[in-house]
């Protein structure tokens, strides 16, 4: 009755499996302070290796204004992390990487949200704003010490509407992430590298498919920009809406290597199957992508299908 939320979560795959156990309490003690607890643990399966992460953490959080919704959190967390199964012909950075690696870090994020919702469809009108900036080991413990920075803005318009519930939605999202190290050890690892490619990062490419690579295997990178332009409308009420895109985004290793001319564009279309479930909508999102610019090396996947997440 107070807007706190309970996660348990359990995702199973062949190559990726995630489960977390979350609690957020978003007005602490009847404040404008907020109070997150989870823990989390993946284990991704690649050819080349095993990748096992585990970590807990709490977060404290302040509502500077709740008219402007700008809020401030700050996170503390302790990650454990171990590559293992390592194939000879992995490329270097997984070499690099192996064995177990613990450390401690600081997650401070703000958010300004002034996006206006709708159930079932999501966001319909207004931007968001969202900065943040993670500090790993050094100081606070571990065997390595990074700096990872992220930025992201994102924009929602009704272009058109038969009635309240039944809008005509378009989007853009766009987001920028880079990673440097700042220990004496110049690696980052391949664990706390960016990625590119899939339903939710950049679709028309495979999960991991698009970035750069070494003996034909995916290494990520320490700079990464993705956006999407979206199209959304009612097919069949909010049951059924269809929609059209295009995704764009690069990745490189490194400043020196980001270029203009190695960014991959994907556009396509498909539909959002919206069903009820326990009084909750669960968004289905089918869909066909053409990669219309790609790199040599990239894994394509034209078509795919996503649970669960759509305009939000």
């Amino acid at each position: 009755g107070g807007g706190q939320r309970l996660i348990l979560e359990a995702q199973p795959g062949t190559e990726y499996s995630r489960y977390r156990l979350q609690f957020s309490e978003p007005f602490l003690g009847g404040s404008q302070n907020s109070l997150k607890i989870s823990a989390f643990r993946s284990v991704l399966l690649r050819p080349e290796y095993i990748e096992d992460r585990s970590s807990a953490g709490i977060t404290v959080g302040r509502l500077f204004s709740l008219e402007k919704k700008l809020r401030g959190t700050l996170g503390f967390r302790n990650d454990r992390v171990s590559v293992d199964e390592v194939s000879a012909s992995a490329p270097s950075v997984v070499i690099d990487s192996a064995g177990k690696t613990t450390y401690s870090a600081i997650d401070i994020n703000l958010d300004w949200d002034q996006r206006v919702y709708r159930p079932v469809i999501g966001a319909v009108d207004g931007w968001y704003l969202e900065t943040g900036y993670s500090h790993i080991g050094g100081p606070l413990g571990g065997d390595l010490e990074i700096g990872k920075f992220n930025l992201g803005t994102g924009m929602f318009r009704t272009i058109h509407e038969n009635s309240d519930a039944l809008r005509h939605v378009f989007a853009m999202r766009t987001s920028f992430n880079w990673a440097e190290p700042l220990g004496e050890d110049d690696l980052i690892p391949v664990f706390e590298r960016f990625y590119l490619g899939g339903p939710r990062s950049l679709r028309g490419f495979d999960y991991r498919g698009a970035g750069p690579r070494e003996n034909d295997a995916e290494i990520g990178g320490t700079v990464r920009h993705r956006g999407s332009i979206e199209y959304t409308w009612p097919l069949l009420d909010n049951t059924l809406r269809g929609l059209v895109f295009t995704d764009f985004g690069n990745l490189s290793d490194g400043k020196a290597a980001f270029s203009l001319d190695e960014y991959r564009v994907g556009v396509g279309g498909g539909v959002v199957l919206n069903i009820p479930i326990f009084g909750q909508s669960l968004p289905i999102s089918i869909t066909w992508t053409e990669a219309v610019k790609k790199e040599d090396g990239d894994r394509l996947q034209e078509f795919s299908l996503d649970l669960g997440w759509f305009l939000y």
